[in-house]
């Protein structure tokens, strides 16, 4: 679904509900964070947690892609996310819509085994940040949530 999202920067275009929604069923709390630059637009972000106590993992990423350009140049449309011969094809799919697709599917099962008890006591804190633009410096930190911009992949 990510990748049929027309989520060429600066625009999320719906990745980031697709996210939301898949992390708010799994037991996230959602929150939608606008980042603001006077050079720039205002790009919506997702940060997803759940838990509340340290340690902490984070992983962040970004659901923006380049322009794909001439539509016609694309053996398969850029924004239709087909499997072929086992490997999916469109705009993110490497960079970065498939990571974060994986670690949101990822995250989503270990928490729920977890809640289930079946595998290991329930994670203290999961973040999971995922920037809409991935250039826009990625300024978690003054929004309270404890991340060095150096920590947030360009």
């Amino acid at each position: 679904d990510l990748i049929r999202c027309r989520s060429v920067t600066p625009h999320e275009a719906g990745a980031l509900a697709v996210l939301e929604n898949l992390l708010s069923q799994n037991g996230f709390t959602c929150q939608r964070l606008i980042f603001k630059d006077k050079d720039t637009p205002d790009v919506e972000n997702l940060f997803a947690r759940i838990g509340t106590t340290e340690p902490h993992l984070c992983f962040a990423g970004h659901t923006d892609v380049v322009p794909p350009g001439n539509e016609a140049d694309w053996m398969l449309e850029p924004f239709a996310a087909e499997i072929k011969s086992g490997h999916i094809y469109g705009r993110g799919a490497t960079d970065m819509k498939g990571s974060v697709a994986a670690f949101a599917a990822a995250a989503s099962w270990a928490v729920q085994r977890w809640l289930d008890r079946r595998y290991a006591p329930a994670p203290r804190k999961l973040r999971r940040p995922v920037e809409a633009w991935e250039d826009d410096g990625g300024a978690l930190a003054p929004q309270g949530h404890g991340l060095e911009t150096s920590q947030v992949p360009r």
